[in-house]
C-alpha cells in the first residue's frame, strides 16, 4: 500500500508561505527580511486606515438610524 510509505527525505527544507512553497528561508538574508518588514508596516498602516474608515462609517450609520427612529 503506497499511502503508508514515508515521504522521501531531502537535504533542503521547504516552507509554505502565502505565495507558495519556497526554498530554505535562511539563505534569503537581510534584504528579504527588510522587504517583509516593509510590507508588514505598509499592511498595518492600511489596516489602521480601514479601521478608522469603518469606525467613521459605523458612526454615520448610527446617526442616520437615530434620526430615522426619532422621525417615526
Amino acid at each position: 500500500m503506497s499511502e503508508n510509505n514515508p515521504p522521501p527525505t531531502t537535504t533542503t527544507t521547504t516552507t509554505a508561505t502565502a505565495t507558495g512553497t519556497t526554498s530554505d528561508t535562511n539563505t534569503r538574508g537581510i534584504p528579504y527580511y527588510e522587504k517583509l518588514k516593509r510590507d508588514l508596516r505598509e499592511t498595518l498602516q492600511r489596516k489602521r486606515l480601514l479601521d478608522k474608515n469603518m469606525v467613521t462609517l459605523e458612526d454615520q450609520i448610527y446617526r442616520f438610524e437615530a434620526a430615522y427612529l426619532e422621525e417615526t
